[in-house]
């Protein structure tokens, strides 16, 4: 077994582990706290720590990221995880959300996990090595057009009255797009990987909402452009992840140049 091999053994167990943790609050969890950008639960905290228990028995020497603890150690290798993707929709019965489980080493991500326990879905991409699905490979669309394309925003509650957020939609809309806005970043991104969306567009998102989606929307043949909102480490950013016959067009429309 290769290094990489025991790296995305552990953030399958880690993302399926949590899984199990989050799913029988589906639809009861109720928000301990509001957040920005959004609520935290209980199925949250639990998640979390269930994730953390796999990656820490495994490589108790590496760092972890994640949302709720932030990031703890300081050695280069490091895990980005969020445990509860799309708790927004989780806390509803809305059965979009996911755990996202990343590997990085001298800053570049190696491997990505993405999963979806209320659909028994498991992507997977390892760099190098492609993207897949439940075992099967995928890969993004070959659409090449704005014209028909369907794109998915990831927006907060302020981003709908920010004029110029607005003004990137209407350029999008007018151009033919067909507009989604499912949040959850990392699965919206492997939504992009598995082709079943054009792009992804998001303009608050943290290292944790991406991280995974990033490498799976790469190894399946797409691009990311990304732009960070400040200069501290793990600063949120302005996203685009897509397919690589629309990427310069998305993000000509979207002020991501």
């Amino acid at each position: 077994m290769t290094d990489l091999d025991a790296l995305l053994r552990c953030a399958c167990d880690a993302a399926r582990a949590a899984g199990d943790a989050v799913s029988p609050w589906l639809g009861r969890a109720v928000p301990m706290r509001a957040t920005t950008p959004g609520p935290v639960t209980k199925a949250d905290l639990d998640a979390e720590q269930a994730a953390l228990a796999v990656i820490r028995r495994a490589f108790p020497a590496h760092a972890v990221l994640s949302e709720e603890q932030g990031l703890t150690g300081t050695d280069p290798r490091r895990w980005i995880l969020d445990p509860l993707d799309g708790t927004a929709n989780f806390v509803r019965g809305i059965p979009w959300y996911d755990v996202s489980v990343a590997f990085e080493t001298g800053g570049r991500v190696e491997v990505g996990v993405v999963y979806a326990p209320a659909l028994g879905w498991l992507f997977t991409a390892v760099r190098g090595r492609g993207a897949w699905l439940n075992g099967r490979p995928i890969a993004v669309s070959t659409h090449g057009t704005l014209e028909g394309g369907v794109v998915d925003v990831g927006f907060r509650r302020q981003d709908w009255t920010d004029p110029s957020r607005l003004a990137c939609l209407a350029r999008l809309s007018q151009a033919g797009v067909e507009l989604r806005s499912l949040n959850a970043c990392a699965l919206d991104l492997a939504f992009v990987a598995a082709g079943w969306l054009e792009a992804y567009w998001d303009v608050w998102a943290h290292p944790w909402d991406v991280a995974a989606g990033k490498v799976l929307v790469r190894e399946a043949g797409g691009r990311v452009t990304e732009r960070p909102l400040a200069q501290a480490p793990d600063a949120p950013m302005v996203i685009v992840g897509s397919n690589a016959g629309l990427h310069d067009a998305v993000c000509t429309a979207v002020e991501l140049t």
